[in-house]
């Protein structure tokens, strides 16, 4: 069972690329709470926004379009790159 799961996890770690921004990327966001009664119809991801710092890998600082910090730091695993 261990040598499987090495095998797996061998596997895993040759695919896996983690999501690495800079400052000044544009991102969405994922909708961590699904408001207004929409239910599994509403957004599932907003935005974007920019990236303004980088608090320590993988954790960022965002602001929207107006120039206004969102006020907690985001974890890449809940950002996607936005593309123009």
């Amino acid at each position: 069972m261990a040598a499987r799961n090495q095998i797996v996890a061998r596997y895993y770690d040759k695919k896996f690329r983690p999501s690495v921004f800079r400052v000044g990327d544009l991102v969405i966001k994922r909708v961590l709470v699904q408001g207004l009664g929409l239910g599994s119809f509403g957004p599932k991801w907003d935005g974007p926004y920019t990236i303004t710092g980088i608090v320590r890998p993988g954790t960022y600082r965002l602001s929207d379009q107006d120039g206004r910090n969102l006020g907690l730091p985001w974890n890449a695993d809940h950002l996607k790159r936005f593309y123009q």
